[in-house]
């Protein structure tokens, strides 16, 4: 069951890498919407960027494979925060991101799940999201900071709204997502 696991965040990560092309799309899927809608890029200088990514059940086909990892995007609220800065020679260097919040719309701040409360399947899944992504992205996914959220309050598929304030700015989703059924 965790290669499965393995496997499907394995074409996550692939698909989030080859994702950032910035082109448009001529026929887009339900899971290249969901991909699309679920990343956050904020450039904010020409020597600073945010990328703030919500991993969600959508970004995963589904399929025997993927289905315990999509349960687990379903179940908790897991995202990334990647806060990097660019010297004049093009080389990046990654900020710590030592703790974030999430706003739900209208219930209040949902705090991350800390050691102990993390279930060893999440607990599995960060873990494995840090070394896919370190793998694949390199340094990029190496300064990825992952957090997990109880995900009671939040579906990608249902009305709602959450926040992820971060260094000043609020960074917004809507749901339903594009992608959804």
């Amino acid at each position: 069951m965790i290669h499965r696991l393995f496997a499907a965040l394995i074409v996550l990560a692939l698909a989030l890498a080859a994702g950032g092309g910035g082109a448009r799309e001529w026929k887009p899927t339900a899971q290249s919407l969901a991909e699309n809608y679920a990343q956050i890029v904020d450039r904010r200088s020409p020597h600073e960027v945010v990328f703030v990514m919500w991993l969600v059940p959508e970004l995963l086909p589904d399929g025997p494979e993927s289905a315990l990892a999509r349960q687990i995007l379903d179940d908790y609220l897991v995202i990334a925060v990647i806060h990097a800065d660019v010297s004049e020679l093009g080389e990046f260097s990654f900020r710590k991101v030592e703790d974030l919040t999430v706003n739900t719309v209208p219930n209040g701040t949902l705090r991350p799940l800390v050691a102990d409360a993390v279930p060893p399947a999440v607990a599995g899944t960060l873990s494995t999201l840090r070394g896919v992504f370190g793998q694949t992205l390199g340094p990029m996914g190496r300064g990825a900071h992952w957090f997990a959220f109880n995900g009671d309050q939040v579906s990608s598929c249902k009305a709602g709204a959450f926040s992820v304030p971060y260094d000043g700015v609020d960074y917004s989703y809507q749901t339903p997502i594009p992608g959804c059924p």
